[in-house]
């Protein structure tokens, strides 16, 4: 009997070598996950940055005064690329603002073609008309009101474009795993 005894004690302190490393491997393999999910992350960072970016020119160039139509259009394009672009390097919630953007910004540069004609038909003018004016406040009010935006989008994009992720946690969220 001391002999069974004997051979029990050896295998519990086996089977839990076994499960200290069992629990070691695992570790190592969510250490690996949260490397490769880190390099897919800074693989699409440059991309997702240029995105960022051009929603943010594109942004800044149609409030800016005086506007420019020429750079706002050289800026359109660039966001139309990138928009193509953020369909497959961001989530729902992020593709959807950056459209939102561009479409508020589209309707900025939409009012500003309507201030230009006003501005053209009433070139004979000595005063400019109330809607002249009206049309000149409802701009800068749409590009108040994107402007203030802004920020939000950089906060919305953030957790996209984060690098860094907490360590024990492999799915990149700030939940605890």
């Amino acid at each position: 009997m001391t002999g069974a005894v004997v051979i029990g004690r050896r295998q519990v302190k086996v089977t839990e070598e076994q499960a200290r490393i069992t629990g070691r491997q695992a570790d190592i393999m969510d250490h690996q996950v949260e490397v490769e999910r880190a390099k897919l992350r800074a693989d699409l960072y440059d991309r997702r940055l240029a995105v960022f970016k051009a929603c943010q020119a594109y942004v800044r160039e149609t409030t800016s005064v005086p506007f420019d139509f020429e750079a706002s259009f050289e800026t359109a394009q660039e966001i139309s690329d990138r928009l193509e672009e953020a369909e497959f390097l961001f989530a729902g919630d992020v593709r959807n603002e950056i459209r939102e953007v561009s479409k508020r910004a589209d309707a900025i540069v939409k009012e500003r073609i309507i201030l230009l004609q006003l501005a053209s038909s009433e070139a004979k003018r000595l005063m400019p008309s109330s809607k002249y004016y009206q049309q000149k406040e409802k701009i800068a009010n749409l590009a108040n009101a994107l402007r203030d935006e802004l920020p939000g989008l950089s906060q919305i994009m953030g957790e996209e474009m984060r690098l860094y992720i907490p360590r024990g946690n492999s799915r990149g969220d700030s939940t605890p795993s």
